[in-house]
């Protein structure tokens, strides 16, 4: 990684509780149960105002 983005402190003009809704799409295809279960709760555990603004989806393609 080039940039160290752990240490960038970022301003943000909207209010707390005006923050947009938020979907997230995770795709499936020949991943492990156990890697899936690791990125949806990485999803779950995501820092963000208004946990209910969160929108997880899980589409899986195995057989197409």
């Amino acid at each position: 990684n080039m940039h160290d983005y752990d240490h960038i402190k970022l301003e943000t003009p909207v209010l707390k509780g005006n923050f947009p809704e938020v979907d997230i799409f995770v795709t499936k295809a020949n991943e492990s149960t156990e890697l899936v279960e690791k990125i949806l709760v990485a999803c779950q555990n995501m820092k963000y105002p208004g946990k209910g603004k969160v929108h997880i989806y899980l589409g899986d393609d195995y057989n197409r």
